[in-house]
């Protein structure tokens, strides 16, 4: 199945907080899903897909998630 095309002007990127809970030694979720994020290329991918999307004039964001207590 293709899927449509979409306009780079009405297409964004969203990635939410990757940082703290899965990338980074010692969050959360690290120790649980660092293997899998090898063995799949995420942090790889990470680095490479938003200057990608960024150059294909395509809107990226990355929200970091930010708690006050």
């Amino acid at each position: 199945m293709n899927a449509p095309a979409c306009p780079a002007r009405e297409t964004a990127l969203l990635v939410i907080d990757p940082y703290n809970d899965f990338m980074s030694e010692g969050g959360k979720l690290y120790d649980a899903t660092h293997a899998t994020a090898v063995a799949a290329g995420f942090y790889g991918n990470m680095r490479r897909i938003l200057p990608a999307i960024r150059a294909a004039s395509v809107l990226g964001v990355v929200l970091a998630r930010q708690v006050c207590e």
